[in-house]
């Protein structure tokens, strides 16, 4: 049963369930950065909302600023306006910024929770905890920088300076191909000098990972000629902020293969870390799976509400033109949709799109 105040699909009897409720999609309407909110239709019914009215009420509710609105439901700044205007004089607001408290007002604990509605990221400096308290941290950060930096300070004793987190949809393959998602938590020079010397790909450690992933791999800086011609001036960057050594682990995640990267201050931090590389891969695993279900993963992807729901339909198995007629949208408009998002995904086919967002989650989040 629907409980007044509940979003829909709720049930009384999960009271106190710290799971993930669902919805129907046909009442979810549009999911955002935040996650899915559903509107009550009792809502829409009473205000007499049309189906794009509802939209702007159901992103208002989770949070998104009306200047937004257009780029989010994929409409003119002009038209979302217009939106905006006949919805504030439907339910009686005087203003937008009323009308942004009003909607703000109808979201509920249960939604906080579900849909993940964030909490403000807590201060990289947070005292430095054990696992329990390092999920709990995980779980509030909007970012996935701010996962790293909560992980950092959780790997502090170990001498940890910067991570580098790596996700790879396609795996080996993937790899290869330098097909990555990547954050690097580190100051803008060593993520430039990183990046310049081939990121991920350029590695000596990288692929070792992929061979014996129970394995723990490691390198130090400090004999830059027994490194490779291209990484040395990464290391002469690492040095420069007394970096002396630097560690790497990863698992595979579903179709995809996850790895971490830790830099330290001091070559003799290798051994403590190998001696528990149970413990510091399974803090790795939580911010992979915060990052997975929290949607910082699928933010990368940077996909728009409309580009997300055109590839779910079709993940759903829908032909483009149904899916397109689904959408209201003609198959030209679709198709741009699905061009885009393929833009952003970096895939070259739209069933690689789909496959990507899958992974990352995106066509769930945002």
């Amino acid at each position: 049963m629907n409980v007044a105040g509940r979003p829909p699909g709720y049930d009384a009897a999960d009271e106190g369930t710290p799971a993930v409720l669902r919805v129907d999609q046909n009442k979810t309407l549009h999911g955002t950065g935040a996650g899915q909110v559903a509107l009550d239709p009792a809502f829409v019914a009473k205000h007499t909302l049309t189906d794009r009215q509802a939209q702007c009420a159901s992103l208002l509710i989770a949070g998104v600023h009306p200047s937004d609105l257009a780029v989010e439901l994929g409409i003119a700044p002009s038209t979302a306006e217009k939106h905006i205007a006949a919805l504030r004089e439907k339910v009686g607001a005087p203003d937008t910024l009323s009308l942004c408290a009003m909607m703000a007002s109808r979201r509920t604990s249960e939604q906080e929770i579900a849909f993940g509605c964030w909490n403000p990221v807590l201060s990289p400096e947070a005292e430095v905890g054990d696992r329990s308290k390092l999920a709990g941290q995980l779980q509030t950060a909007s970012t996935i920088n701010a996962q790293l930096r909560h992980l950092r300070n959780y790997l502090s004793p170990y001498g940890v300076r910067h991570i580098y987190y790596a996700f790879v949809p396609l795996s080996v393959r993937g790899f290869l191909a330098n097909d990555v998602w990547d954050c690097f938590e580190a100051p803008p020079a060593l993520q430039e000098s990183f990046f310049a010397a081939g990121g991920l790909a350029a590695q000596p450690m990288a692929l070792s990972l992929f061979n014996a992933p129970s394995e723990i791999a490691s390198m130090t800086f400090t004999e830059e000629n027994a490194l490779p011609e291209h990484a040395r001036p990464f290391a002469t960057a690492c040095r420069a902020y007394d970096v002396a050594a630097a560690v790497a682990f990863g698992f595979p995640s579903g179709g995809g293969f996850t790895g971490f990267a830790l830099t330290l201050g001091d070559k003799d931090g290798i051994a403590p870390i190998k001696r528990h590389a149970d413990e510091i891969r399974s803090a790795g695993m939580l911010v992979h799976g915060a990052a997975i279900t929290g949607g910082t993963l699928a933010a990368m992807a940077d996909l728009t509400i409309r580009e997300r729901d055109a590839l779910s339909a079709l993940a759903r198995g829908l032909e483009t033109s149904a899916a397109a007629e689904e959408m209201k949208l003609s198959i030209r408009a679709f198709g741009k949709l699905t061009a885009s998002a393929r833009r952003k995904l970096k895939a070259k086919t739209t069933a690689s799109a789909i496959y990507k967002a899958s992974a990352l989650n995106a066509l769930v989040f945002l």
